[in-house]
């Protein structure tokens, strides 16, 4: 892989561990504490014969009971499903600390884009995650200060600051994700101009975040589907795993599409995953491409 700007070392493009302090394990803990459970499991410990009295005195217990041989089977696979279920099956993404994460965009036919990540913050009293995302196409910037939930990235709030030749507009998006609604303001100097309620039949995603999420996501096969509101519902489907080039350089990556067809975004397969690329369609025609990427541990 070809990277033409990066600010650390390539033995660093790994996912930085995870924070003690967060909940729930990703997918390769589970799998190294599986795997130690099955290698102890197997040890000569554990060997049932004459080698291991005690192993063998415990399973004969058990044949003198059959009725406690099948509650602990039942028991055991409970606890297996269970498991299954909330860490394996729902696909759920991990949580690293991306703190000092900053890509570059050139933004076609003519721009570019910033993305930070800032780390956690304290809004309200809650503890969220902070994005600053600043784009510049032609003589209008749009700064964007996102806050955001830290496991799901479900937004909160976002500040944005549009800055034009003639003058500034503010806009502030508030988020209740337990009412799916987003209330949009837009303001001149201090004075309110508009407001907007929008309700949305689930979750409301943003659309900045969105694609940082799906890279939390663990391995995807071709033909998974994801359903997203921004608040529009949509549908975005992995269509293929294809070889693409970019600024940054050439990267194996995820190829998925929305359904309707209105975007597509690609999604680095390999560590640190990062959207690469991101292809709007229509009346929305316009290419975002990573031309830079870095990590700045604390």
């Amino acid at each position: 892989m070809k990277i033409n700007k990066i600010l650390i070392p390539p033995s660093q493009l790994v996912l930085p561990a995870r924070q003690e302090n967060t909940p729930g394990l990703p997918g390769d803990v589970c799998e190294k504490s599986l795997r130690r459970d099955i290698t102890e499991w197997a040890s000569p410990k554990h060997k049932v014969g004459r080698d291991n009295p005690a192993a063998l005195r415990s399973r004969r217990g058990l044949s003198r009971y059959p009725g406690l041989a099948r509650v602990v089977s039942i028991v055991s696979a409970i606890v297996l499903m269970i498991f299954v279920d909330n860490n394996l099956l729902k696909g759920q993404a991990s949580i690293y600390d991306y703190t000092g994460e900053s890509i570059l965009y050139l933004i076609s036919p003519l721009g570019k884009a910033e993305y930070n990540y800032l780390g956690v913050v304290d809004l309200k009293g809650i503890k969220v995650n902070l994005v600053m995302f600043r784009t510049k196409v032609l003589l209008v910037e749009d700064t964007e200060k996102i806050y955001s939930d830290p496991e799901s990235l479900l937004p909160y709030k976002i500040e944005r600051t549009i800055s034009k030749l003639w003058g500034k507009e503010y806009i502030t998006e508030e988020y209740d994700q337990k009412k799916f609604t987003v209330v949009i303001r837009k303001f001149k100097g201090a004075k309110l101009v508009n407001e907007q309620i929008i309700k949305a039949n689930g979750p409301i995603q943003n659309a900045i975040l969105l694609p940082f999420y799906l890279c939390r996501l663990p391995d995807l096969k071709i033909g998974w589907q994801f359903t997203a509101r921004v608040p529009d519902e949509f549908k975005l489907e992995l269509v293929s795993i294809d070889e693409i080039t970019v600024p940054a350089g050439k990267f194996q990556a995820y190829h998925l599409k929305s359904i309707p067809d209105k975007f597509e975004i690609w999604i680095s397969k390999n560590s640190p995953r990062v959207p690469v690329k991101i292809q709007g369609k229509g009346s929305l025609d316009f290419a975002l491409l990573m031309k830079e990427y870095s990590l700045r541990s604390n």
